[in-house]
């Protein structure tokens, strides 16, 4: 009876293995007659658990389903222990693990040199080309000149005309370096708003232009001076026509990008009229070396009016006018002189008779004439600042 028991009891074991698919198993009876299974077996009456040839249940192993079963009951060939996964599901090994690609790393562009920033092309101020011009003497200081005639009180009311006139170029005459350093005062003066032409020695003839209105041409030479002719007349013209100069510059007028040459000078005074003559002629010879297919303008301070009353014969101005290349000039007139145009100054230091128009603007070729004016302002002291008056002309070009 023990043995058929033992028998049934372990082929359930073997369907139960095959069942779960697992070499492990609890057959869970209930033991019989009180007992429990850590009695160390099942109790039976009249059974000697000794005899059983497979031993008792407890403390031993179940035959796995694997094992062969005879007759007897008794396991053919033993169990062969399992291996691997103990639910007997075959292993997968792991994927082999594929190398992850190294990225590539990107070399930054190389950084390229910019273009050079080009400037956009200048555009000329607007306008119609017209200008204004002024000359002006403005008197070299001298032992007489003391008190309120000095330059150093004159300076201020000079620089003072020329601005409220505000030209676009002037020229001054009697602007020496002779103890007084008058170029370097004006120049001082008005670097904000004018370029100069400043050759230097002598009486210099200095050409100021309006910065950003005209501009020294690219046609070189486009600037410079002529010495004028001293021909031995008396000791006393000798001396008063000593080191006269002509300053000249070649100008383009950015408005209209016409050029135009500019000529400043100051002849020979007192009695020497075959001095100023000579100079003229030289002054004329100029403007055919350096104006030639340019308009030309000769300013400055000529010394002599042929309208004045009982003037001497001369031809210092008709050789401007006539001589060589014909020139007009500015704000001519016919009959003698009268006060209101004279450019000589009558309230220098005293009340004169001596009425005389001796600073000129001739002119030729690419503009007109469309007003001209005598500023006869004073200053402080109630004198006018030099001893002659600044002449200006507004010209328009053809």
């Amino acid at each position: 009876m023990l043995k058929a028991r033992h028998l049934a009891a372990v082929l359930v074991a073997s369907l139960l293995a095959a069942c779960s698919g697992s070499g492990e198993f609890d057959v869970g009876f209930e033991p019989e007659n009180g007992g429990s299974p850590d009695s160390g077996g099942y109790a039976d009456e009249g059974e000697d658990d000794s005899k059983d040839p497979t031993g008792p249940l407890d403390g031993g192993s179940l035959p796995s389903s694997d094992a062969a079963v005879g007759s007897d009951g008794s396991a053919t060939n033993p169990p062969t222990t399992p291996t691997g996964s103990p639910t007997g599901t075959p292993t997968t090994p792991p994927p082999t693990p594929t190398s992850t690609p190294t990225a590539t790393p990107t070399t930054p562009p190389v950084p390229t040199t910019p273009p050079p920033v080009v400037p956009p092309p200048v555009v000329p101020p607007a306008g119609d080309g017209k200008f204004k011009l002024m000359t002006y003497n403005v008197r070299f200081q001298t032992a007489a000149d003391t008190g309120n005639f000095t330059w150093a009180n004159r300076r201020a009311s000079v620089f003072g005309i020329i601005e409220a006139n505000n030209p676009d170029i002037f020229g001054v005459q009697e602007a020496k370096n002779d103890g007084i350093d008058y170029p370097t005062d004006f120049k001082q003066h008005f670097a904000a708003t004018y370029d100069v032409i400043d050759p230097g020695g002598g009486s210099p003839k200095l050409i100021f232009y309006r910065r950003g209105r005209f501009v020294l041409s690219s046609t070189l030479p486009n600037a410079g001076q002529k010495d004028l002719s001293n021909p031995t007349e008396s000791a006393t013209c000798d001396s008063n026509g000593k080191g006269k100069k002509a300053v000249w510059g070649r100008l383009r007028d950015t408005q209209n990008n016409k050029t135009y040459v500019f000529i400043n000078t100051h002849l020979a005074f007192g009695n020497c009229p075959k001095n100023r003559e000579a100079q003229a002629v030289d002054i004329k010879v100029l403007v055919t070396d350096v104006a030639t297919g340019y308009g030309v303008i000769i300013f400055g301070d000529m010394n002599y009016d042929p309208q004045a009353k009982g003037a001497s014969a001369e031809n210092t101005v008709n050789t401007f006018q006539t001589r060589g290349r014909d020139m007009a000039k500015a704000a001519d007139y016919s009959g003698t002189t009268t006060a209101a145009r004279a450019t000589f100054n009558t309230n220098w230091n005293g009340q004169s008779d001596d009425v005389n128009r001796i600073d000129y603007i001739f002119y030729s070729g690419s503009f007109s004439v469309d007003s001209t004016k005598i500023d006869k302002a004073l200053n402080q002291f109630g004198n006018s600042p030099s001893d002659h008056y600044p002449f200006i002309a507004n010209m328009s070009p053809l």
